[in-house]
């Protein structure tokens, strides 16, 4: 009994190193995101997600920088990767943002995720929706109307 244990153990470890294996890392940097805080990455990051979710999956790994963003959306096997010291930086610009209607509720957010399964976002980096500076923004264009 115990050696079939043990083969299973084996076969257990083996599955978990080739699902490990097949995720593949893909730097931003890659597929043309800028880390200057000022260039408008959402077009890029979302290419990217889209291109690493046709590849089967892996991670979209971001370095030390700050990524200007609008709303991006999640796919299947996808994972968001922040390493010490980027920032994923909302722009503050309301009309960058996609909507969700769920239910009768319209939702905006940053990051949007309907109906996929196997995602995160990882790493020790930051996520600034800058969402005070967005309401304001909002705020005023309501204002001038």
């Amino acid at each position: 009994m115990p050696a079939q244990i043990k083969k299973y153990f084996i076969v257990l470890i083996l599955c978990f190193e080739f699902f490990h294996c097949t995720a593949k890392d893909y730097p931003a940097s890659l597929f043309g995101i800028y880390s200057d805080g000022v260039t408008l990455n959402t077009r890029s990051i979302q290419f990217a997600i889209d291109y690493i979710n046709q590849q089967g999956g892996g991670r979209l790994v971001f370095d030390v920088g700050r990524f200007l963003t609008g709303s991006i959306h999640l796919k299947a096997n996808v994972t968001l990767h922040l390493l010490e010291g980027a920032v994923l930086l909302g722009v503050l610009n309301p009309f960058d943002y996609d909507s969700e209607k769920i239910d009768r509720q319209k939702f905006t957010a940053l990051i949007l995720a309907r109906d996929q399964q196997n995602i995160a976002i990882t790493g020790m980096g930051v996520i600034d929706g800058q969402g005070k500076q967005v309401a304001r923004n909002i705020v005023d264009l309501i204002h001038k109307v």
